[in-house]
């Protein structure tokens, strides 16, 4: 069960860290020439201030082993994300 649980791990944070490059020359091209470097720093706080939070609430929840909350907690993080996908404008 758990190398089931390495290689779904892997295959997550393969998929997610994929797009990453585009992200980020999206939020330059977005902001313009003259706020690029802003729009990317602002850009990079707020993932690592979200991964801090998600890990945080995770680790709270496996601590208290509820690996069903945590569960149900994952896959509403990526369904949302695949909700608000789509609403993303082309620069």
């Amino acid at each position: 069960m758990p190398h089931a649980l390495y290689a779904v791990g892997i295959a997550l944070g393969v998929l997610m860290l994929a797009p990453l490059p585009l992200l980020v020359d999206s939020a330059a091209e977005w902001a313009g020439e003259a706020h690029a470097g802003l729009a990317v720093s602002t850009f990079w706080l707020a993932g690592n201030a979200g991964a801090a939070a998600v890990i945080y609430g995770f680790s709270q929840l496996a601590d208290r082993a509820l690996w069903d909350w945590a569960g149900f907690a994952l896959a509403a993080l990526l369904t949302s994300e695949a909700l608000l996908a789509p609403l993303l404008k082309k620069a």
